[in-house]
């Protein structure tokens, strides 16, 4: 089995049919920079497009929001690459005052028409969630990569 970069597995989902959505990681630092530069004053100018409800957590009650731009779309001629997202974890505090604890970056070949803001916070929620089950490792492996687009 041979691991796939993150852009290889999107082009190899797009040709099998299928989307991605992948956790952009500050290793990753050109489309983390790109990411950034595009999210951060967006998240500072403007509402979040949804936002999750107020849930019990051992870190304290946490709201998670986001917000996507398509402006990355077709980056550094990256077919696949349709839009990225910010997802903001907020914590209350005792005293009610928030706080910005967590900002996670994610790129995707979706459609910016094929999941509304709240699917998206519910998916991204579901992969913390396999992240933490498979101990902080989601890394997806092909056996026969070079014939999904064959």
């Amino acid at each position: 089995m041979q691991p796939l970069s993150s852009i290889s597995f999107v082009a190899v989902a797009r040709c099998g049919g299928l989307d991605d959505i992948f956790r952009l990681k500050s290793l990753q630092v050109e489309l983390w920079r790109e990411a950034t530069r595009l999210l951060e004053p967006l998240a500072a100018t403007t509402a979040p497009e949804a936002r999750t409800p107020w849930e019990s957590d051992p870190r304290g009650r946490l709201q998670r929001q986001l917000w996507r731009t398509t402006e990355i779309a077709g980056w550094n001629d990256w077919q696949g690459l349709a839009q990225a997202w910010l997802v903001r974890t907020l914590r209350q505090n005792p005293d009610g005052t928030t706080e910005a604890i967590e900002d996670r970056y994610y790129l995707t070949s979706l459609s910016p028409r094929r999941l509304t803001g709240a699917q998206i916070l519910e998916a991204v929620r579901d992969h913390w969630g396999f992240e933490y089950f498979a101990h902080g490792s989601a890394d997806v492996f092909f056996d026969e990569v070079d014939s999904a687009c064959s």
